[in-house]
């Protein structure tokens, strides 16, 4: 009997085993659903935050393109402004190179007038002295034969 007893003790542990480890099972099969669960959740949400960070993303690209595209408006704007303001200078300093231009022009042909008024003054006078350096001369001359005759005499 002691046998029979020893089995029946035995019998009794394996389905006290049996029944934990059927326990433990049932428990380890629910958790694995739990954590299958969770993981299609983790998964929906890491796709959901994909589609939120490209997203996300996308309007960050978005503004930074405008923000930028503003900044380079900006800049054509103001080039505009500064070659309008340098053809405007240019203009104004070729109408004064042009007037400066006229205002030499006229000098010179001034100056030439001038020169060619004294030059015909010189020719006067030149020829007005060599007539009056020929007459003194020939009077000093005379002069000087008179005063040679009275010392002769």
């Amino acid at each position: 009997m002691a046998l029979i007893k020893d089995l029946l003790d035995r019998i009794e542990e394996q389905e006290h085993d049996l029944s934990e480890n059927t326990s433990c099972a049932n428990e380890l099969s629910e958790l694995r659903k739990k954590y299958n669960e969770l993981l299609e959740r983790l998964s929906s949400q890491s796709e959901a935050n994909a589609v939120t960070d490209w997203q996300q993303h996308y309007e960050i690209l978005e503004k930074q393109y405008m923000r930028e595209r503003e900044e380079w408006e900006e800049r054509l704007r103001n080039e505009e402004k500064s070659i309008a303001e340098r053809a405007n200078q240019v203009s104004r300093h070729e109408e004064i190179v042009r007037r400066l231009n006229r205002s030499l022009q006229d000098a010179e042909k001034r100056i030439q007038g001038l020169v060619t008024e004294l030059e015909t003054e010189r020719a006067g006078m030149s020829s007005h002295r060599k007539m009056a350096d020929s007459t003194e001369t020939a009077s000093i001359r005379r002069e000087n034969q008179e005063l040679t005759k009275q010392y002769i005499l």
